[in-house]
């Protein structure tokens, strides 16, 4: 029994670490995505500079040789052995590398061009197995390296003899002044070389964030690492076409979207209106760290999910600065909140009934829309008004929805978060940092408002 225990416990571990594996690779290549921008930036930077240092660096060589057959006597005078020959010229060869720096070549050889004569480089060879011998110079003149090869070629024979004896040496090669370099480069080869370059660094560069920069992956990652109950996902919807999106709404009420959004929804709900019957919550505020993790639309889309459920819901739009709730609705922009504090309309006159807005059940809701948007919308959530504005919606409804701005980039949220019973906190899934997401969280836990949870979103 112990055994087969053990081997339910392996196969668990093992199914634990290959799922790990697929998260590290999934994150990485969310990071990847996430910065492909800085991949093309540093490849495209990296080619450049590549082909740039190649240029600032290169010297060309230039190399001008002969080739001759090396003889120790002259044919008129008879043959003579292979042998010998090819001896000769490898004593020759051997030689070289000693009467060069000798002073008597050196002496030769600047007797004959001045200083331009140390420049090049000078050797010789043998073709192995023959009494081929073959003298080069070389520089980054391609004249100057023709001019010392034939001063070597005049003044070598005859300082060759004291060491290898009477030679003859017939040219088979003649030297010419080189036209190309030996050491050639590609501006393109240098380019792709420093492209590459450029995308290992940018890979290292995002396997080193996708390790550090820790984001919330799934719903087990909210309690690990921010300590707050997930109430649920929030799915990612993708749409074909920018003109596609702005003529879908992502509402549950859209055919094309509630097979979709239905149950996760309904999900949302359930664990919602568990959280606030514990703790006879009717006010709850969404919020996010940033801006773009989908709030109003998962604000607007709770509120609908709710009246479904035949409850009463006020849902009111206090991103001041950037009300977007009746974008998600597919409404134009129209007096709300903001005209209702400043006592420019009645809050009747702000408040838009579902029914208006051709919603199942749409007589249990009420929508406040945002209004104008406005620089400072700080001083709008300590008024009076709109304490008492939110205390005659509690009256009509079961749940008044209040949608915030982001609680990590402005204080409005925190000030709202004084007229709220709880908070609902949304996290847009490998978008934003933990570090991040906890500092938020801790500037709502300075209010002393209850967070009933949290929802992923874009799963």
């Amino acid at each position: 029994m112990s055994n087969r225990v053990d081997i339910m416990e392996n196969q668990a571990q093992n199914r634990k670490d290959l799922v790990d594996l697929v998260d590290i690779f999934a994150s990485f290549f969310k990071m990847l995505m996430h910065n492909i921008l800085l991949v093309i930036i540093l490849a495209a930077l990296c080619a450049g500079l590549m082909v740039g240092y190649t240029k600032y660096k290169y010297v060309p060589v230039y190399t001008a040789s002969a080739t001759y057959t090396v003889n120790i006597q002259s044919s008129s005078v008879g043959s003579t052995s292979s042998y010998y020959d090819r001896t000769t010229a490898t004593g020759m060869a051997t030689s070289f590398r000693y009467l060069l720096p000798s002073s008597i070549m050196q002496r030769r050889i600047k007797a004959a061009m001045g200083d331009r004569g140390t420049a090049a480089k000078i050797s010789a060879s043998v073709v192995e197995g023959t009494n081929l011998l073959t003298i080069s110079a070389s520089s980054s003149d391609p004249q100057l390296s023709y001019d010392t090869l034939i001063t070597v070629m005049d003044v070598y024979p005859e300082l060759s003899e004291s060491i290898v004896g009477k030679t003859y040496m017939v040219i088979v090669d003649e030297a010419v002044v080189p036209s190309a370099p030996d050491n050639p480069y590609s501006y393109t080869e240098k380019a792709v070389e420093g492209c590459i370059i450029g995308l290992v660094i940018a890979v290292l560069i995002v396997i080193v964030k996708s390790l550090t920069q820790k984001t919330i992956s799934k719903e087990e990652d909210f309690r690990r690492y921010l300590h707050i109950r997930c109430l649920g996902s929030f799915p990612y919807v993708v749409h074909s076409t920018r003109k596609q999106r702005a003529a879908d709404n992502l509402l549950l009420t859209n055919p094309k979207y509630e097979g979709v959004l239905d149950e996760p929804l309904r999900l949302l709900r359930n664990r919602l209106e568990s959280r606030a019957k514990e703790g006879d919550f009717k006010t709850i505020l969404v919020t996010s760290s940033i801006a773009g993790e989908g709030k109003s639309t998962i604000s607007v889309n709770l509120a609908l999910s709710l009246i479904q459920n035949g409850k009463r819901v006020v849902l009111i739009d206090c991103d001041m600065r950037k009300p977007s709730d009746h974008e998600v609705f597919g409404m134009e922009q129209t007096k709300g909140l903001k005209e209702v504090l400043e006592k420019e309309i009645s809050l009747s006159e702000a408040m838009i009934s579902g029914v208006k807005l051709d919603i199942p059940n749409g007589k249990n809701l009420i929508f406040v829309p945002g209004g104008a948007p406005v620089g400072d919308s700080a001083r709008y959530f300590n008024s009076p008004e709109l304490e008492a504005l939110i205390k005659s919606s509690k009256k009509v409804a079961d749940y008044v929805i209040l949608d915030g701005a982001p609680i990590g980039i402005m204080t409005d949220s925190a000030l709202l978060a004084n007229h709220a019973d709880a908070t609902v906190f949304i996290v847009s899934k490998d978008r934003v940092r933990v570090d991040f997401i906890i500092d938020s969280l801790e500037a709502l836990a300075q209010t002393h408002t209850p967070i009933i949870g949290g929802i992923l979103n874009g799963v």
